[in-house]
């Protein structure tokens, strides 16, 4: 085992780590031309394979996640100034299982599921108070079945039908006190008229 130390040119260390058989092995940190810690990554036989952590000038921690054999692998946390503002999962490099964004303040702002980096299943959004605005169902990463809309006070905004991305049924949009405002119809993401009725055989 033997140890990397590269530098900047004003003498500060720029990169320190160890390798084994002339591959980085371990844990590595890089730093700044003024030795402020920038990231700490962990590599086996010269590839990343472990937690990786990154940070700004001043310390603060700006994202945490994990690799296997160089690939995404496991829950990756993001933040802004200590804040966090993204949670999700990955497993062999994609996007797998729960995503959740969280606003300027570190609230909850939506959450969304995926399979093998493609949106899958349903998708939450709330406002700054934690109230559902918005909920979408998808499939194979496209919005595919319901999606509904609320107001602030949490009552029905509006309900619609998707397909492939696209407006596919009945759009029915409501007033704040329950009652029907409009009733629209979609095929392929175009207004058409409504169905008709099927006729009864004699």
């Amino acid at each position: 085992m033997g140890e990397i130390i590269e530098y900047h040119r004003n003498g500060q260390i720029k990169e320190r780590g160890t390798t084994v058989n002339g591959m980085l092995d371990g844990e590595v940190s890089s730093y700044s031309e003024t030795g402020a810690l920038l990231q700490k990554a962990t590599f086996q036989e010269g590839i990343l394979s472990g937690p990786t952590t990154i940070f700004d000038d001043k310390g603060g921690m700006i994202q945490r996640m994990n690799f296997s054999a160089g690939l995404l692998d496991g829950q990756m946390i993001v933040y802004n100034e200590g804040i966090k503002q993204l949670v999700a999962t990955y497993k062999d490099g994609l996007l797998n299982g729960d995503m959740f964004n969280y606003d300027e303040n570190g609230q909850p702002k939506a959450r969304s599921q995926y399979k093998t980096g493609k949106l899958e299943g349903e998708s939450f959004w709330v406002d700054k108070n934690g109230t559902l605005i918005r909920k979408s169902q998808y499939h194979a990463g496209k919005l595919n079945g319901e999606t509904i809309e609320y107001y602030p006070s949490g009552k029905m905004l509006e309900r619609s039908q998707y397909l492939n991305n696209q407006l596919h049924g009945e759009v029915t949009k409501y007033s704040e006190d329950g009652k029907v405002k409009e009733r629209l119809f979609f095929k392929d993401g175009k207004p058409c008229p409504p169905p008709q009725a099927a006729t009864r055989r004699s």
